[in-house]
């Protein structure tokens, strides 16, 4: 702890301050258990499966500010503008477990918490927003269902060359018989 300043490891205490994240007491804990999250209806309110994740993931995340690298003269050497968001496999309790093991799966929360910083600006609260819809995009990609597998046909010139590349297969490995003389 640095003297004189408070630390901030839970800031902000409200989610709610953080611009366009309106928690509304929507999370993904309202879908039915096995439901996929692309697929299911959103709760009542008009909540995306997405953005209720990321909200119920905010609200259990781990905030902290520290002070940002590079220029910014007196302002940066004296304020913690960069924001530090974490998420762990903790923060996924009372999600669907479905939409848990998708998230912890797509995160990689198994093996590590996930850490997302912003100091680009120079407040502490636009960094953190910036954090938050970070958080958002990395949520939406990773309930983002992957697209079907289109089979291919091989073509006729694939074709061809499969059956004369069997073909010369084929020789050398008679040309490798033992010949019975009688």
């Amino acid at each position: 702890m640095r003297r004189g300043l408070p630390t901030r490891s839970d800031a902000p205490t409200s989610y709610a301050l953080l611009p366009g994240y309106d928690l509304g007491g929507e999370c993904m804990h309202h879908h039915a258990e096995g439901q996929d999250p692309q697929t299911a209806t959103p709760p009542v309110g008009g909540v995306s499966p997405a953005r209720g994740a990321a909200e119920h993931l905010l609200a259990r995340a781990r905030w902290s500010a520290s002070r940002a690298a590079g220029p910014g003269g007196q302002h940066k050497d004296k304020t913690d503008t960069r924001a530090e968001l974490t998420v762990s496999l903790a923060s996924l309790e009372g999600m669907a477990p479905a939409l848990a093991e998708r998230l912890a799966e797509s995160l990689g929360l198994h093996t590590r918490p996930l850490r997302i910083t912003r100091q680009r600006e120079r407040s502490l609260a636009r960094n953190q927003a910036a954090a938050a819809e970070r958080l958002g995009e990395l949520v939406a990609a990773a309930l983002a269902l992957p697209l079907p597998r289109r089979p291919t046909r091989p073509s006729r010139s694939q074709r061809e060359a499969r059956l004369n590349e069997k073909v010369q297969r084929g020789a050398v490995k008679r040309l490798r018989r033992v010949v019975e003389v009688d």
